[in-house]
């Protein structure tokens, strides 16, 4: 992680939070639209959401690899 420049999630701690509130959460989720349905309208996570639990940098240039056309599918399977 710290070679990666990842080092930031290290600190993180695993979920160990209020459980009713995560319960709330997950009965809320809706799979098909990705987003919690709540009662003032549908809300969800954003990438910003992300950065900001994480300390993880958003910006700047994306991480890839190079790999040919044809394997892309053989990747995603």
């Amino acid at each position: 992680l710290v070679d990666a420049g990842l080092s930031s999630v290290l600190p993180l701690a695993p979920l160990t939070g209020d459980l009713g509130l995560i319960t709330a959460l997950v009965e809320r989720w809706r799979p098909e639209t990705s987003t919690f349905h709540m009662p003032f309208g549908e809300v969800t996570i954003t990438l910003e959401d992300v950065a900001t639990l994480t300390r993880l940098a958003i910006d700047g240039d994306a991480v890839i690899v190079d790999i040919p056309y044809e394997d892309w599918s053989a990747m995603c399977l």
